[in-house]
């Protein structure tokens, strides 16, 4: 994980260690948006979404998941939302409005974090009420591109290779992968595709898909739609007719940062 300042000053690399130190800033009430990437996204590409929140005041939080650490859930996505939980708990006080700004594979990460959030809130035992702080302090959520558990096999291959001649054998690979090791992983992605579906959020949600992405899924957002405004969740939904995966800003990027700009506006976080 790696935290970019808004202020002009302060706009450098921060890596989080465990005890999630930070430098002390001059106001105690500022906005966090964490990006969850794609897999193997590059910085000059986070870059330009990095810009769409420096603009309204908003630090930024990114959060990589890796190949390995999709595979291998207990030792890798998990630890990551054990991990990122545990450093919003230290900020509690610091950050009181974020934004959840997820791509691709990041919404299974962000299963993941919701998974553990729950589980330290349904803790009969033990309650933790900076978690619960946490929950509060999330006030919009925008998934990019969001993949399913179906679309894993065929965007984690393409992620990889392309769509060079290995891709098709590495999907067919995966996914006999997922079927032999469902304890080592495939049960982990229901878990976190059930707790995205059943979100225990209420907060307003954006989803920016695309009828031409094969990744993503196009019916599967659909149903995420109508799930969450069956909850109560206040959903908008723009797609976009042929935009690639996680392509949309670079294909339309005046439509996409007025997407951002009113969803922030919609939350009362636009602006500085």
């Amino acid at each position: 994980m790696s935290l970019r300042y808004c202020n002009a000053l302060m706009q450098t690399n921060a890596t989080l260690q465990s005890n999630a130190k930070q430098q002390n800033l001059a106001s105690t009430r500022r906005r966090l948006v964490i990006l969850m990437a794609w897999m193997m996204a590059k910085e000059h590409h986070l870059e330009k979404y990095r810009k769409l929140y420096f603009r309204h005041g908003f630090d930024v939080l990114t959060v990589r998941t890796s190949p390995l650490q999709l595979m291998f859930p207990k030792n890798g996505s998990q630890k990551i939302a054990f991990n990122l939980l545990d450093y919003l708990k230290s900020q509690v006080s610091q950050y009181p409005n974020i934004v959840i700004h997820g791509f691709s594979v990041g919404a299974y990460q962000f299963g993941e974090l919701i998974l553990r959030m729950n589980r330290e809130l349904d803790n009969s035992r033990e309650i933790d009420a900076k978690c619960h702080v946490v929950r509060e302090n999330i006030k919009g959520l925008v998934f990019d591109s969001a993949v399913d558990l179906e679309g894993v096999p065929y965007g984690f291959s393409r992620a990889l290779v392309g769509n060079s001649p290995f891709a098709s054998i590495l999907e067919l690979a995966l996914r006999n992968y997922m079927r032999l090791f469902y304890n080592i992983s495939t049960r982990h992605y229901e878990n976190s595709s059930n707790a995205f579906y059943n979100i225990s959020l209420r907060c307003p949600a954006l989803l920016l898909v695309s009828r031409n992405d094969r990744t993503e899924n196009l019916d599967s957002n659909l149903k995420v739609a109508k799930k969450w405004r069956e909850i109560g969740i206040d959903v908008s939904l723009k797609c976009w007719d042929d935009s690639r995966h996680v392509g949309h800003l670079i294909k339309y990027p005046e439509d996409y940062a007025s997407e951002i700009d009113n969803f922030l506006k919609k939350i009362d976080l636009n602006g500085v």
